[in-house]
């Protein structure tokens, strides 16, 4: 705001969303560690800039819940599976704890002090379609051993009409309310993007009535309609 601080509302900022899948891929874990660390010695430097005062808010990376067989630190900590791979997530939060307190490992030199920062205001987060039942046996047993920053799941919705995902949230919910780390979860998604098509419609809690429009309006020159909502239903008729 005008004063230089954030604004009330605001308590985290995601700085990137999945970038193991972006940066260039999963299987690039020094690349996509440094565009993280990299980002986030840019957004420090722009608080600087702006002389940002008062309450600062907590940053957070978000990953999929991929499992990353290139991030090789977290092999030594935890129990590997069949196949000689680490849990989901954590390949990819072990590389960039270890990068946030040696920059130099990924090649990069910070303006900032990352360390402090990473013990201060740093959350962990991840994206998943696992039900509650695997986040606790595949994920946040081995977190809660092994880091001590907070943690949430950003986008949480296994899209299953079979599925009771009441009794699923319910779950999971009691699972973050038990834990001494997991902090809670978003629900993915509110409305239907009808845009992505394919398996992407699978989730949503609402989706657009057909033919029933309560109001349109010109964007840029085009004329669009604004769509009422309408709840998406599972296989047994849940809302």
């Amino acid at each position: 705001n005008q004063e230089g601080q954030y604004h009330d509302s605001l308590a985290e900022i995601i700085v990137i969303n999945e970038p193991d899948l972006k940066l260039p891929g999963i299987e690039e874990p020094n690349y996509f560690i440094k565009g993280v660390i990299s980002a986030i010695d840019g957004m420090l430097d722009a608080e600087k800039e702006l002389h940002v005062t008062g309450r600062k808010v907590t940053f957070t990376v978000t990953f999929s819940f991929a499992i990353c067989k290139k991030c090789e630190a977290i092999k030594k900590l935890v129990k590997l599976g069949p196949t000689g791979d680490p849990p989901p997530a954590l390949g990819q939060m072990e590389e960039l704890r270890l990068a946030m307190f040696d920059p130099s490992r990924v090649g990069y030199k910070p303006k900032n002090n990352l360390t402090r920062f990473y013990l201060e205001r740093f959350t962990n987060s991840f994206n998943t379609a696992n039900p509650a039942e695997d986040i606790e046996t595949m994920f946040l047993g081995t977190y809660e051993r092994l880091f001590e920053v907070p943690v949430s799941i950003q986008e949480y919705h296994k899209p299953d009409k079979k599925m009771d995902q009441e009794a699923d949230l319910k779950k999971i919910l009691h699972i973050a309310s038990q834990s001494r780390l997991l902090k809670g979860i978003s629900f993915f998604e509110f409305q239907v993007r009808y845009d992505k098509g394919g398996s992407e419609e699978d989730f949503g809690m609402f989706g657009l009535r057909d033919n029933y429009t309560f109001q349109t309006w010109s964007y840029f020159g085009d004329t669009v309609s604004a769509f009422c909502l309408e709840p998406r239903y599972d296989d047994m008729g849940r809302a």
